[in-house]
């Protein structure tokens, strides 16, 4: 007898085999169902067959709970699944993997929080980009101590900058830029243009032997913004020519001059458009530079400058300060004399010039060794008279010079009327002895071991008097004792130097213990030992109170030590963020209702704690179920302490109720007949139909 498949469909696995039956050869067919259809297919065969007995039908389905319950077993570490005796079908796939961080405001140790990163998604498995980058590789420094900048080249004393640009500066000195020759640097050549950084902080800083600069209007700095402290601690320079550069970005002016003993002047330049306009900070800027005849800076244009504390500090060769042109913004602090950083002190100007908007602090002094009282030498008022202030403000700081260009408003203010000329108009002051009183004001200078303070004492000009040390002083933010109570100063006009070096000592502050909270509700616990006053100290936060699978963020907590009785541990942050290490993704497959046939989707690269959400593909035939049978269209999770992806919930794909339960064959003489599948079989479902016997 011929047999015929009736139908042919790429989704049908066909078996057949030949069964005796008493004295009979019958085909017998073994089918799986796919996708909901069945059909039998066969081969043409003869065959004698008077009878036929009934065969078993069998069924081979693959649903037993074991299947869910070993789902998260078979998937420890989001490997494949063994292949052997199985298929396993990788299927497209969206996922996202999201990291969240949650707060909790109860205090506890167990609970970590669950972080989330956001992947691309996309239409087929592929391998995301870790959460936590590796660090890139470290540049190679050269002897100059710059990443990167290599052209440049020390001998004999001269250093040769030849083009390029230079890299950022850090805010702070750096002893190994180039290459650590800065001591025995004499001279500078730029011999073509050089783009400086926008960070240019002490950039030719701490040369004490440097005295000539050539080729300074190569170096762009058009585009910089700090320069504080460029030119510190050249005690041998005696020039900065700044004409034919462009500082008008220049924000920072800070220190830039500071300690240059032997400077007499700075060229800025003559454009408004290339000279200093943005400029905010200038203190410290001239300090200390005793031998400063002209700053350079009375063309400025300074509506944005807020900082001018001792910028022009013990620099007493200045003959006539012109800053006439100035428009002071109206929150300017210039400093206060009292401690020892006022704008002016220990200058000894003959003359100085102010407009009718100058600005100033009241307790800014302007001291001379001329007189004790500044005088206009113009006519001050309509009446007039001169306007006048005290050189060191008295302890109201009201007859000073910020006592009259007060902060408060931009004219000069007094009961009377001010002269104004078209808006704006100056006036020159010279210093004068106040002959009316013999007890008056005098800054103190007080040479100590952690160098020069200052304070105000009163006295009588030429004599030598005893004056109270003050007990604290603060010095870079540290904070110093002494146990000395008096020291003599023979009193000046408006200035005298203390005739003994007097010790300070750090001011000792206990250790102890700082507790900071977490993102997670918890706390670390940091053990902190004894220090000094404004010193600082960097402590590990301990790896053992960080949960398995995390770290923490930062992982050094800078504590600065304080005098105040009441919080004397100042922790540089509120609070320490606990994140996740980083997981690895994979493969990881999930289990169907067909034995030994699993689906494997890929779970994206996270991090510890973090939650992992993928679109489960769709398989023609199945369903993605969890195990109270609800369909399900994502499969969630999260990567736990060991990074394993751990499913929210157990998923199989279960087979569907076949379609199409009648199997159909077609004989030689182009009649059908037909078999019935067993009721109830599914996609997936391997059974076994008996084909039906014909006569003849």
């Amino acid at each position: 007898m011929r047999f015929e498949q009736l139908k042919k469909n790429s989704n049908v696995i066909v078996r057949k085999k030949l069964v005796k039956s008493k004295k009979n050869w019958i085909i017998v067919s073994s089918l799986s169902i796919v996708g909901g259809f069945m059909l039998l297919g066969s081969t043409t065969t003869d065959v004698s067959a008077a009878t036929t007995t009934s065969t078993t039908i069998e069924k081979s389905v693959n649903t037993s709970p074991s299947a869910l319950a070993t789902q998260d077993s078979n998937n420890k570490k989001s490997t494949p699944a063994s292949t052997n005796n199985s298929t396993t079908e990788t299927l497209p796939a969206t996922s996202t993997n999201t990291t969240n961080t949650s707060t909790t405001t109860a205090k506890t140790t167990s609970t970590v929080p669950t972080e989330t990163t956001t992947g691309s998604t996309t239409d087929t498995p592929s391998s995301e980009t870790n959460v936590n980058n590796s660090a890139p590789t470290n540049p190679t420094l050269n002897d100059s101590g710059q990443a990167g900048f290599t052209n440049w080249n020390f001998d004999k004393g001269n250093l040769s900058i030849d083009g390029g640009t230079l890299p950022e500066g850090t805010g702070k000195p750096d002893d190994t830029r180039w290459g650590g020759h800065s001591q025995d640097i004499s001279s500078i050549q730029i011999t073509s243009p050089v783009k400086a950084a926008k960070d240019s902080s002490y950039l030719f800083a701490n040369m004490p032997k440097l005295t000539t600069i050539s080729g300074l209007e190569n170096l762009d700095t058009s585009s910089t913004t700090n320069m504080e402290g460029i030119f510190k601690n050249d005690t041998s320079l005696d020039s900065v020519d700044f004409s034919k550069n462009n500082v008008h970005s220049v924000k920072n002016f800070s220190k830039a001059f500071e300690n240059d003993s032997k400077l007499k002047k700075v060229i800025f330049p003559s454009d408004s458009h290339a000279n200093a306009a943005l400029v905010n900070d200038t203190r410290h800027m001239f300090a200390n530079d005793k031998s400063l005849i002209d700053p350079g800076v009375k063309d400025w244009q300074v509506h944005l400058l807020l900082f001018t504390a001792g910028m022009f500090k013990n620099d007493d060769q200045i003959p006539t300060f012109d800053i006439g042109g100035w428009l002071m913004n109206t929150s300017v602090n210039t400093g206060n004399s009292s401690i020892g950083e006022g704008m002016f002190d220990g200058t000894n100007f003959q003359s100085i010039i102010f407009n009718n908007y100058a600005v100033f602090s009241p307790e800014t002094a302007l001291t001379s060794q001329r007189g004790n009282i500044w005088a206009s030498v113009e006519p001050a008022y309509t009446d007039g008279s001169v306007a006048h202030f005290s050189g060191i403000p008295n302890s109201s700081s009201d007859n000073g010079l910020g006592s009259l260009y007060k902060q408060t408003n931009t004219n000069l203010q007094n009961s009377k009327t001010f002269v104004t000329n078209n808006h704006l108009t100056k006036l020159t002051y010279n210093p004068t002895v106040d002959d009316s009183t013999t007890n008056i004001p005098n800054l103190i200078t007080l040479p100590t071991n952690v160098g020069d303070q200052s304070f105000v004492a009163i006295g009588t000009v030429g004599i030598t008097s005893s004056v109270d040390v003050p007990q604290t002083i603060i010095v870079d933010g540290h904070k110093y004792k002494t146990d000395t109570k008096t020291v003599t100063a023979k009193f000046g006009q408006t200035t005298a130097t203390a005739d003994q070096t007097v010790t300070y000592t750090n001011v000792k502050v206990a250790g102890g213990t700082v507790e900071i909270p977490t993102n997670n509700g918890s706390s670390v616990s940091l053990t902190v030992p004894d220090g000094n006053d404004g010193d600082t100290i960097d402590i590990d936060v301990p790896v053992d109170q960080i949960p398995k699978g995390y770290h923490s963020i930062p992982t050094k907590v800078t504590i600065k030590y304080s005098d105040d009785s009441s919080n004397h541990l100042l922790p540089d942050t509120k609070e320490i963020q606990i994140s996740g290490d980083k997981a690895q993704g994979g493969p990881y497959t999930i289990p169907t209702s067909t034995a030994n046939k699993t689906i494997s989707v890929v779970i994206p690269n996270g991090v510890v704690g973090g939650s992992v959400t993928i679109k489960l593909p769709d398989k023609t035939g199945y369903k993605p179920v969890d195990n109270k049978g609800n369909e399900k269209t994502e499969l969630t999770g999260t990567f736990d302490a060991d990074g394993t992806f751990k499913p929210d919930q157990s998923i199989i794909y279960m087979g569907q109720p076949a379609k199409d339960t009648t199997v159909h064959f077609k004989l030689p003489n182009g009649n059908d007949i037909t078999s019935t599948l067993p009721s109830n079989s599914k996609v997936g479902d391997k059974v076994t139909v008996k084909v039906p016997s014909v006569p003849g």
